[in-house]
């Protein structure tokens, strides 16, 4: 989870080439996917395991949830016809030999159970209209902590509608530092960040999750980020988050990291924006709603800026990186798998050497 990008790379390359057996718990299909033999995922309660990847497994999945359920309504209308025939007969004597007939035929069909939908977070975010092309403007911006080290160092970029940025590299180089400069959260100490007056920004940031109050409810939490919903509103975003019924009204200091985070997410969706910044979002989501993460920053109609170390995300998303290279941040125009091909890591490269 807390792996940068080249340490992932790494360890794929490693796992690939290991002789012996392994077992991997991972919500990263495409490293999952790029290591192992088999999959096997815990299913409503049970395991079910398949030679392949994740694709194939929960595909099968969907197919005999699919298949049960067309066998259950079939045999429900089957189920009707015979009692309808029992209810209409069991008193006439000349029917008997048939009613008994149709009783056993009812005790060979026992009722199959309607599967319950499971929950999964649901990610739509509430745009707030912009009539604008460019959102924000970043000039010749330059941010250290230690002079010894620059982090950022005369850096440009420009944020326009529609943008999907990616902000990709090692840890500790200065990717969240650049996402706290460009939402307020910190003062550069050269250049500049403009955003449109009429910007409003969503920020999922690794320490804000510190500034959620303690002695707070899931629902106030997520319902302060708007004071115009109403309770009902913000109850079906908590459940949204996976916080239904009495877990809404759980304190944020009983929570675990994972859940504080679905709060962050759900004060965000709760608040009109056209911008967001998000910054490693997915560190403590499941696969199911890492998918519902990226198909809701593909429907989000402002622009989008991602830190994050998943190949899948950025290759799913990314029309532009920020790449941490080289000792300061550049900006390349293009997807990820054209920056593997045209540029590369530049460790990766020396490894090579």
């Amino acid at each position: 989870n807390h792996l940068d990008i080249l340490s992932i790379r790494w360890i794929t390359n490693f796992l690939r080439s290991w002789k012996n057996e392994l077992i991997i718990i991972s919500h990263d299909r495409e490293f999952m996917d790029s290591v192992t033999t088999h999959t096997a995922a815990i299913h409503r309660h049970k395991i079910r395991k398949l030679p392949g990847g994740t694709g194939k497994l929960y595909a099968q999945i969907a197919q005999d949830e699919e298949i049960h359920e067309t066998t259950r309504v079939n045999e429900e209308k089957k189920r009707k016809q015979v009692e309808t025939f029992i209810n209409r007969f069991r008193a006439q004597a000349t029917k008997a030999s048939s009613v008994q007939s149709r009783l056993k035929q009812l005790e060979k069909m026992p009722a199959k159970e309607q599967l319950s939908r499971i929950a999964d977070l649901d990610f739509s975010f509430h745009y707030a209209p912009l009539a604008a092309k460019r959102f924000m403007e970043i000039h010749n911006l330059s941010f250290h902590f230690n002079p010894q080290k620059p982090l950022i160092r005369n850096f440009n970029l420009s944020i326009h509608s529609g943008d999907r940025i990616a902000v990709i590299g090692k840890n500790g180089y200065g990717k969240s530092t650049l996402l706290n400069l460009m939402a307020g959260n910190l003062t550069p100490l050269h250049g500049a960040v403009r955003p449109h007056e009429a910007v409003q920004i969503g920020h999922f940031g690794q320490t804000n999750i510190d500034r959620l109050h303690s002695n707070q409810t899931v629902e106030d939490e997520i319902g302060s980020s708007n004071g115009s919903l109403t309770r009902t509103a913000v109850r079906t975003l908590c459940g949204i988050m996976m916080f239904s019924g009495d877990h809404a009204e759980k304190k944020i200091s009983v929570l675990s990291g994972g859940e504080k985070s679905r709060v962050l997410l759900g004060k965000i969706l709760a608040s009109p924006a056209n911008l967001l910044f998000l910054d490693e979002p997915t560190n403590h989501l499941d696969m199911q709603s890492i998918e519902a993460l990226i198909e809701g920053i593909r429907e989000f109609e402002g622009a989008v800026v991602i830190v994050t170390h998943s190949e899948m995300i950025l290759r799913e998303v990314a029309t532009r990186l920020v790449l941490f290279q080289h000792g300061t941040a550049e900006v390349f125009n293009g997807g990820y798998d054209d920056f593997l091909e045209k540029v590369g890591w530049e460790e990766e490269g020396d490894a090579t050497k």
